[in-house]
């Protein structure tokens, strides 16, 4: 079992991060933060997958300080994020929330490897998606990019970087699949990482290919010495889904051609 212990640090930063909005800070985002989703150190369970994708989207009733309060034990409640996470609170107070990361990351990534529909687990415990940024709209997200450009650096990108080392192949993956280990999908534009990042946060930066252009793949790496093995793979264009079964397979396998 890989050691999760180097992450503690970007899950203490947004259980603290939501914290602070659950007392009523960051005014602006009136919906729950949700700056990652999936697998956490404590759950005991194997890392399959990391995707990076740009902000979480349209947020609703169920994540207002209101519902979420009363979901975490009510305003007095300390529960963390991610032990909400790790407990089953979250997954089943954002039903829809889990469901639409798993039917629209995890699946598609674990049958791009070859792994049998019986075999994919039926949740997120395997599975972890990070936001480079944590709000449901636009402008608390650009107020926070913004204020906290470092942090997105530090804490999506480098957290994603960090999480792809400790991937490990699913157990029913055939012996010549396509290994995810140190390799973050980015379900974004690079232009836009490098609008929350800054133009010095990426290097090395590559087109692959566009998939009959709809899909644009584009390579890179982050600039800090220390994350030269991770490898961020951009994907964008055709709306927020990853592309299809036959062009994702392909995608994978190009990139991890030794001649690469």
């Amino acid at each position: 079992m890989p050691d999760f212990t180097e992450l503690q640090t970007h899950y203490h930063y947004w259980d603290n991060f939501v914290r602070l909005w659950r007392l009523g800070s960051y005014a602006c985002a009136p919906y729950l933060p949700e700056p990652w989703w999936g697998m956490t150190p404590d759950s005991g369970e194997e890392l399959h997958s990391v995707v990076l994708n740009l902000n979480p989207g349209p947020g609703g009733r169920l994540q207002s300080r209101c519902c979420v309060s009363c979901a975490l034990g009510g305003p007095d409640s300390s529960a963390p994020y991610s032990g909400a996470m790790a407990d089953g609170t979250l997954r089943d107070h954002l039903a829809d929330t889990e469901r639409w990361h798993h039917r629209r990351r995890y699946v598609p990534l674990m049958k791009a490897l070859g792994v049998a529909e019986k075999d994919i687990a039926p949740d997120t415990r395997h599975h972890l998606s990070i936001e480079l940024m944590p709000f449901h709209d636009a402008e608390a997200n650009r107020i926070y990019c913004r204020d906290n450009r470092d942090g997105v650096l530090r804490h999506a990108l480098r957290f994603a970087a960090r999480a792809s080392r400790l991937i490990s192949p699913p157990p029913s993956a055939p012996g010549d699949a396509a290994s995810l280990r140190c390799m973050v999908i980015a379900r974004c534009a690079v232009d836009r990482i490098i609008d929350a990042a800054g133009e010095d946060a990426i290097i090395g930066r590559t087109t692959v290919s566009a998939d009959k252009g709809k899909i644009r793949v584009e390579t890179f790496r982050l600039k800090e010495a220390g994350f030269d093995d991770v490898l961020f793979v951009s994907l964008s264009g055709a709306h927020n889904s990853l592309p299809a079964h036959k062009s994702l397979k392909a995608i994978l396998k190009t990139i991890n051609n030794p001649n690469y």
